[in-house]
């Protein structure tokens, strides 16, 4: 009789409970440190927050809150109005520059070949092939006209109005011109403006298919959803981006982090996407959203600002984008096919709120870069945010109203 040795025998069900217990653990980890590495860029970026928030005043004719509570207290007759030409110059400027990199009624973009494009040489080739095949006497089937040679300029540039067309269709449809105008005013004010593409969102079409009933021979209407994918570009809130503070440029960047709010309604959604861990995403509507604030409320300044009142954002879940490095073992355990020869950190993208980590995947572009464009009205040496027109102006406004 064979021996049975129980020391060697682990019960499936306690392996399958001490791996999930792994992963649940890895995962922890994982969002413990990038909330670490959030509430240092966090913090670092405090001054430039507080810079932006004066600039928002000004622009809506409003006086620092220094000054406002200095005048509150003044018992004088001494006239309290914020002569605000602040926003017509911001205004004028982001108009001048909009209509400039952004005309109606044409495209600020064209494709053409080049002088010698790789889509001549293969069309010379292929004519090579053709006057081969031509001295071999092979000859075209009978009542067919002769192939002519082909042209390699036409060729090229028949290709690069193809691209043209499809191009043009991809940034019409996600509405690129806005999302773009959007960026210009955000950085005419702040000084600073984000652009995230080229990312890959979901569409669903809907259209009304006309059917026959054979029987009665009537007509009748029946909608058909149409899930797809495109290729986006999108405006993000300076707001809501916090990239590393010691580079200058997104390429320099360590880790860049990007800010949402969502509704309880939409996590849910999440939890029915692929890729997306149901049970993390069960932990953070358990908890709810005020257990996961990571950040300052910029939202309670800014409606103060524009005379908002009685707004709470407490039913919002606070969700974080990071596009940073990450251990090939974190990514593996949620759930990314990583190669078991891979050690090294990769560069991927995790979506978590709080420390609950409810997204990781490698970074979807082969290249490896970020999916962020920053633009500055005027470039500061020292960083990635720049100056608008109300900083610029901040001198002559105070010139004024004195």
């Amino acid at each position: 009789m064979q021996e049975f040795n129980t020391d060697e025998y682990i019960d499936p069900e306690v392996e399958a409970r001490l791996e999930q217990e792994r992963i649940i653990a890895r995962l922890e980890m994982l969002g413990g440190r990038l909330q670490v590495k959030l509430k240092d860029y966090v913090g670092q970026r405090e001054p430039i927050e507080r810079r932006m928030i004066e600039d928002m005043r000004q622009y809506h004719g409003r006086y620092d809150a220094e000054t406002e509570a200095a005048m509150a207290e003044t018992k004088n007759n001494r006239s309290k109005v914020f002569a605000n030409i602040t926003r017509s110059k911001t205004n004028a400027a982001e108009a001048r520059i909009s209509d400039m990199l952004f005309p109606a009624d044409d495209k600020n973009w064209s494709i053409g070949p080049t002088p010698v494009p790789e889509s001549a040489k293969q069309a010379q080739g292929f004519e090579c092939q053709a006057q081969q095949n031509q001295a071999l006497a092979i000859q075209p089937q009978p009542g067919m006209p002769p192939q002519q040679p082909a042209d390699p300029e036409a060729m090229a540039k028949k290709a690069a109005q193809g691209m043209t067309r499809v191009i043009d269709d991809q940034l019409n449809e996600c509405q690129y011109n806005i999302q773009a105008r959007r960026m210009i005013h955000q950085a005419s004010v702040l000084g600073t403006g984000v652009l995230k593409g080229p990312i890959v969102v979901s569409k669903r079409d809907r259209k009304w298919n006309k059917l026959e009933d054979p029987a009665s021979g009537q007509s009748v209407r029946v909608l058909a959803v149409d899930d797809r994918t495109a290729p986006a570009v999108e405006w993000i809130d300076v707001w809501n981006f916090f990239p590393d503070l010691s580079a200058k440029t997104v390429e320099e960047c360590e880790a860049i982090y990007e800010r949402k709010f969502i509704s309880r309604r939409q996590l849910k959604e999440l939890a029915r996407r692929p890729g997306y861990l149901k049970e993390q995403i069960a932990k953070v509507l358990e908890a709810g959203p005020k257990q996961f604030s990571t950040t300052t409320d910029h939202l309670q300044k800014m409606r103060e600002i524009a005379g908002v009142t009685g707004v709470q954002d407490d039913t919002r879940f606070e969700v974080w984008e990071y596009h940073g490095p990450v251990e090939a073992e974190d990514l593996r355990a949620c759930g990314c096919d990583v190669e078991d020869d891979v050690f090294t950190d990769m560069e991927a993208v995790v979506i978590f709120i709080g420390d609950i980590v409810i997204f990781a995947d490698m970074n979807p572009l082969e290249t490896g870069d970020r999916p962020y464009a920053v633009w500055n009205w005027e470039e500061d040496e020292s960083c990635m945010f720049g100056y608008g027109v109300p900083y610029l102006m901040r001198t002559p406004q105070r010139i004024l109203n004195s």
